[in-house]
């Protein structure tokens, strides 16, 4: 029973025995018959990680940022023609009130001239008729 599960799964362990000639068998791991060596934390590969970490951090940030100034230049193009906007909106409003004043100011000037006019026409009136007369 046992030697049918060990067929099913066979378990592998990485490891593979040499020298059948020598006085013992030699055991290798297939990292080091690949001349491989294993891999130890130090202070190298602490330094490199960080580097890559700083690295992969200062793109990141340039990409951040490079998306930050993109945004604020759009804000500020659509806050100018916001701004724009609003102040041809003021000045039409300001340009239409000009306007609106300036013809009843005109309008008062007119009536004023009219009024004027008559006065003037029923004050020599009398003058232009014995002038009329007197021809």
């Amino acid at each position: 029973m046992n030697l049918s599960k060990q067929q099913k799964h066979p378990q592998h362990t990485g490891r593979v025995l040499l020298g059948v000639d020598t006085p013992g068998p030699h055991e290798v791991s297939l990292l080091e018959m690949e001349g491989k060596k294993k891999l130890i934390w130090d202070k190298g590969m602490d330094i490199e990680f960080m580097t890559r970490v700083r690295g992969k951090a200062q793109q990141k940030a340039k990409e951040l940022l490079t998306q930050a100034m993109e945004e604020a230049t759009q804000l500020r193009q659509e806050a100018q023609e916001k701004g724009t906007a609003q102040g041809l909106a003021a000045g039409q409003k300001q340009l239409e009130e000009h306007l609106n004043n300036l013809s009843q100011s005109i309008a008062q000037a007119t009536q004023d001239i009219q009024e004027q006019a008559e006065h003037i026409w029923a004050a020599r009136k009398d003058d232009f008729i014995q002038l009329i007369q007197m021809s």
